[in-house]
């Protein structure tokens, strides 16, 4: 396990196959810590035997499974990212949705598609990527948001204005919705 620490911080892709064969080990810890280790690396080609540990029994190796895969900004783990913002332990669900951020515009068609799903943690997530892009994305982002800026449940609401005023996009706020704010 401590060998697998070093390796992460030199981040040689070429040593990323001496770490492969202890991504799954039996113990937890040298599991993880080699999922932590391709992460570091960065090595785009690996997502595929990251995203066989997304479902692992234990939190510390789906939250390190989740971190990698931020680190890498795979689009191709948006929807196991996804289905990570329903996981029992929110340590897991807070990687999740960091890592979703880290990918993210390539993430927002999925994430606006699963607004419903999970809308306030979704529309914090939203809200960080409409932060950082340009343009039509923002608006995409907007449109989606928008409709939750009078949403039934205060905590959604709240974070939907929030979001919107992250993006600057506070044209999509009624007046009403504006002096509530």
């Amino acid at each position: 396990k401590n060998a697998l620490y070093p390796i992460g911080e030199i981040g040689d892709t070429a040593l990323i196959d001496s770490v492969l064969p202890f991504v799954d080990h039996e113990d937890f810890r040298i599991r993880s810590q080699a999922i932590r280790t391709v992460g570091k690396i960065g090595d785009s080609t690996k997502v595929k035997v990251l995203l066989e540990h997304i479902g692992d029994p234990v939190e510390l190796v789906r939250i390190r499974t989740a971190d990698a895969l931020g680190r890498i900004k795979s689009p191709l783990a948006v929807l196991d990212l996804i289905s990570l913002l329903n996981d029992e332990f929110f340590t897991v669900r807070f990687t999740a949705a960091h890592a979703l951020k880290e990918i993210g515009s390539p993430a927002v068609d999925r994430l606006i598609r699963w607004i419903n799903y999970r809308p306030g943690l979704i529309i914090d997530i939203l809200g960080a990527i409409g932060k950082e892009i340009k343009g039509e994305g923002k608006k995409k982002i907007a449109d989606a948001i928008s409709p939750y800026a009078s949403d039934p449940d205060p905590v959604v609401r709240r974070k939907a204005r929030e979001a919107l005023f992250k993006i600057n996009i506070q044209s999509f706020l009624t007046p009403h919705q504006l002096l509530d704010y």
